[in-house]
């Protein structure tokens, strides 16, 4: 069996890697972190490892969560895309799919993939096209808290936003707020800016008012 340094706790799902603590390893497994260790990530072990082109492997369900403080949530969730641009392979454990910053690898896939599409730009009106998917402008309404998730959505949390009389509930990205017009990501595409976790609305970017 391949051997991988482990970080943190061991997963509670089979990764298929004999588990470590000193070299030589092929891989590293993150099986868990600490609010302070995810929000300022220091590990030079994972660090070093990536800059070989080693593979490293997050396991979801050991991320913290903060589901009663917006903006720490929002911050935890920029951490989590931070590692998933270095290279980082998110996994539940539950499936055979791991997810890069460009979409979706194979186990054992050293990370990266293909960057997402450039984006079109929009109208207007605020509306556009994005690689054939919809952006829309609306404003926050609201917000859902959710303490058990679906271990994909584990550290994401989710606003009520209302755009053209519709509303929507979407996967926040930028730590918006009740009141803030923004910017949404619909379709297929949302997910990509969610680490491909199952939504189709994404809050993309808060709109700044004219001056």
């Amino acid at each position: 069996m391949t051997r991988a340094l482990l970080i943190g706790k061991e997963p509670a799902a089979e990764l298929g890697y004999d588990y470590v603590t000193e070299p030589p390893y092929d891989a590293v497994v993150i099986g868990s972190l600490t609010l302070s260790q995810l929000l300022r990530f220091r590990e030079e072990r994972v660090l070093s490892a990536l800059a070989e082109g080693k593979p490293v492997y997050l396991y979801t369900p050991g991320l913290p969560e903060a589901p009663k403080n917006r903006m720490l949530a929002g911050s935890l969730a920029s951490a989590q895309r931070e590692l998933k641009n270095w290279g980082v392979l998110f996994t539940d454990g539950g499936r055979k799919k791991l997810i890069t910053a460009g979409g979706v690898a194979s186990p054992g896939a050293s990370g990266g993939g293909e960057a997402a599409k450039s984006r079109r730009g929009a109208d207007a009106a605020g509306e556009g096209n994005y690689g054939g998917e919809e952006m829309k402008v609306g404003k926050v309404v609201g917000a859902i808290w959710a303490t058990r998730k679906a271990a994909c959505l584990q550290g994401q949390t989710f606003l009520v936003v209302e755009s053209n009389g519709e509303k929507i509930v979407a996967a926040d990205q930028v730590g918006a707020g009740t009141g803030d017009k923004v910017l949404l990501a619909t379709g297929t595409v949302a997910s990509k800016y969610c680490m491909d976790a199952p939504v189709d609305a994404a809050v993309v970017a808060i709109v700044d008012e004219k001056q």
